[in-house]
């Protein structure tokens, strides 16, 4: 008896997809990031996710994974397959989510599964999402969704600019880099803080530095690359 023969199931790719990064008449979802790497779901197909946010600060995940042999699957049914790929995807009963169709960059056919995972006031999905931007320099993985939550309290409170500074840890005692934000009222007054330490990495352990800049002025433009700008691209 011959074998079956396995199928195997694409990934997304989507290299050449236009993206907004800032709202406008045409955009009412502006792009945040990506997935740092993709999830394996139950049948081994691989998953990729896309984050954006709408003008209410609603943050939604985008999850792509091939359509082959899931075309009669219910919105509920994808929703649980790409809950297959995490090994916890807690969240409150209140999640929403919706489904369409789409193609990628070669024509293959995904399902796209859209996930409303957080608002201006609390994650839905209870686990913070892990994302990289999709250009240019990028904050602390651990660091980015305090990062993203501050960046949208700025713009509320009308606060210009968020300055990061860092202090090394020590591979001797395993102790990791930290990172926080200090709110600038001016651009005068970044400059001046922009002076006070390092803005490269130091290779010293517990040494503080600054390390990037979050431009929060554009309050058309969210969280995203065009908006954070590693410290010693800042002109002094």
């Amino acid at each position: 008896m011959p074998k079956a023969t396995k199928i195997t199931h694409p990934s997304a790719k989507f290299e050449n997809k236009s993206r907004a990064f800032a709202f406008d008449d045409k955009c009412e979802h502006a792009h945040i990031g990506r997935c740092s790497s993709y999830w394996t779901l139950a049948d081994d197909r691989k998953c990729i996710s896309e984050l954006t946010i709408d003008r209410s600060s609603n943050i939604f995940e985008t999850y792509f994974f091939s359509k082959i042999g899931l075309e009669n699957l219910t919105a509920t049914q994808l929703f649980d397959m790409v809950k297959s790929g995490h090994l916890q995807y807690d969240h409150d009963d209140s999640i929403q989510f919706a489904v369409r169709s789409v193609k990628d960059d070669v024509g293959n056919i995904f399902w796209a599964v859209e996930v409303l995972i957080a608002n201006s006031i609390k994650l839905i999905r209870k686990r913070p999402p892990f994302f990289e931007f999709y250009e240019g320099v990028d904050v602390p993985q651990a660091f980015r969704w305090s990062a993203l939550k501050g960046y949208m309290d700025a713009q509320r409170n009308g606060i210009p600019f968020l300055l990061i500074e860092g202090e090394t840890g020590s591979p001797t005692w395993k102790d990791s880099d930290t990172h926080r934000i200090v709110p600038i009222g001016s651009e005068a007054a970044l400059i001046e803080k922009l002076k006070e330490k390092p803005t490269t990495l130091p290779i010293t352990d517990y040494t503080s530095h600054n390390l990037g800049v979050i431009d929060a002025r554009d309050l058309s433009r969210p969280f995203n690359h065009t908006t954070y700008h590693p410290a010693k691209h800042w002109p002094v």
